[in-house]
């Protein structure tokens, strides 16, 4: 009994089934690179929508907003500084309504660019809000600090604009 087992594996003859070895390896390697083209033209799509439709319309907008809060700070500088010798009460009350105008500048900013982009990307969109959220403080701080001088707001516009690139390198990471 085992000798005819033997001899029946020994019998099997592999240049029968030889020539059916490269139609597999063939269609194998067809289907891989289907899965792979598929994947990949996938992942272009999805970057050029992410670009043509969030991205790319924004830009002007992001650039916009940054140099906005140089503007209204330098704004809100000039007008705190002479308002110094006001009664504190008035002083209060015109520096909440500076900080009150950035704040409403960057809710829409917000709700405008961060919004599409955080139902998509969330981790992306909280980093971002999370960088408005600082930009928010540093704008608050700063008037709160009383930094008026013309070496205050240089400073401010430094940190704004290195605020502008951690956003845009931010924005740009579902991309790459």
């Amino acid at each position: 009994m085992e000798s005819i087992c033997i001899q029946e594996a020994s019998s099997f003859n592999w240049k029968e089934y030889l020539p059916l070895l490269s139609p597999i390896v063939v269609i194998i390697l067809f289907g891989l690179e289907r899965v792979l083209s598929y994947k990949i033209r996938k992942r272009e799509v999805e970057r050029t929508w992410y670009y043509k439709v969030l991205l790319d319309p924004s830009l002007n907008k992001i650039d916009l907003f940054f140099s906005n809060t140089i503007d209204f700070y330098i704004s809100s500088c000039a007008l705190l500084s002479v308002s110094q010798e006001t009664p504190h009460a008035s002083y209060i009350s015109m520096k909440s309504s500076e900080i009150g105008k950035f704040q409403k500048a960057k809710r829409a900013f917000d709700s405008n660019i961060v919004t599409p982009i955080i139902h998509r990307y969330p981790d992306t969109g909280n980093k971002l809000q999370n960088s408005l959220l600082d930009l928010e403080d540093l704008f608050s701080s700063s008037l709160d600090e009383k930094k008026f001088t013309q070496t205050d707001i240089e400073d401010f516009q430094v940190k704004v604009s290195s605020a502008k690139a951690l956003w845009l390198n931010t924005l740009y990471e579902p991309i790459q």
